[in-house]
């Protein structure tokens, strides 16, 4: 068995608590699309027509349900003019 695997011992409850929140990220992400997107007056729909993605997407994204990929935020950043900054 990997050692470095499982290095908690005792119930899985224990050891997700004890986990960095991985979720943080993607919820300061959303919040930060939320924030840029609002501050340039533009809906979901032109963010989405302008970053090459689908309104189902910024929505996911801004709702902190979609974990964000290097990809992803070069489209974003890039379509609200390189201003994009997570919380």
């Amino acid at each position: 068995m990997n050692k470095g695997y499982r290095i908690f011992k005792g119930s899985r409850r224990e050891a997700v608590a004890e986990m960095p929140q991985a979720h943080v990220c993607p919820t300061s992400f959303g919040q930060a699309v939320y924030d840029r997107r609002a501050q340039l007056g533009w809906s979901q729909g032109e963010l989405a027509e302008r970053a090459g993605l689908t309104v189902a997407a910024i929505d996911r994204i801004e709702e902190g349900g979609a974990t964000p990929s290097l990809h992803l935020l070069c489209l974003l950043n890039g379509a609200m003019g390189d201003q994009l900054t997570p919380s």
